[in-house]
């Protein structure tokens, strides 16, 4: 929920609550409203790997069901206006996550490290799992507000069975979950050409 601060010197409620109206007051009806937070555990920063040896539990355990219906009530309060302003709003679905930082480990000397030991590749079936609570909020809030939306990009990133962070000797990652330059390229014409189709961008 987006009251709940990350720490006692991090209070993020009023930024948002000022970002937010400052957006509804500049807003026109039919504008596009991109939300790509990630919503789903990392297994690692770009320093540091956080240990969690069953990530099923944790998405699926009680602590994590009871934020993510948390969320969902805070989210409808905070989508609400934007909604009632004729915006449309569109959820980025969850891309591949990783248990090593590309960037630290791509290079051969430093795959030895221990932040790399867990590799750049995960199974696909795993990461859907992972998913699957977040596309239930989203169809939760679809059902409540008007011009909600969802796109995944996780078949471009996965295409196969398993998912990788490098494709041909270029990371599609940076660390374990942000998208490098290269694999934001991928996705541009997707993203776009959808937009498209679903009448989402404003005539020139």
């Amino acid at each position: 929920p987006m009251n709940q601060s990350k720490s006692a010197d991090c209070d993020v409620a009023p930024f948002n609550a000022k970002v937010s109206a400052d957006v509804l007051a500049k807003a026109q009806p039919g504008d596009l409203m991109i939300l790509p937070s990630l919503r789903i555990e990392r297994y690692t920063d770009q320093w540091e790997n956080f240990g969690i040896s069953n990530m099923q539990e944790k998405m699926h355990g009680p602590h994590n069901q009871a934020l993510r219906k948390a969320a969902t009530e805070d989210a409808l309060i905070w989508l609400e206006p934007f909604a009632k302003r004729g915006m449309n709003i569109v959820f980025i679905a969850p891309p591949p996550v990783f248990q090593s930082p590309t960037f630290r480990c791509a290079d051969w000397f430093n795959r030895h490290h221990p932040i790399c030991k867990s590799g750049l590749s995960m199974s696909k079936s795993e990461l859907l799992a992972l998913r699957a609570p977040i596309f239930d909020q989203i169809r939760t809030l679809q059902q409540q507000l008007p011009k909600v939306y969802s796109w995944d990009p996780f078949e471009i990133l996965c295409p196969g069975d398993t998912c990788k962070a490098m494709v041909d000797g270029r990371p599609l990652f940076f660390d374990g979950d942000h998208l490098s330059n290269y694999g934001n390229g991928l996705l541009y014409q997707p993203f776009y050409q959808w937009l498209q189709k679903n009448h989402l961008l404003h005539a020139n």
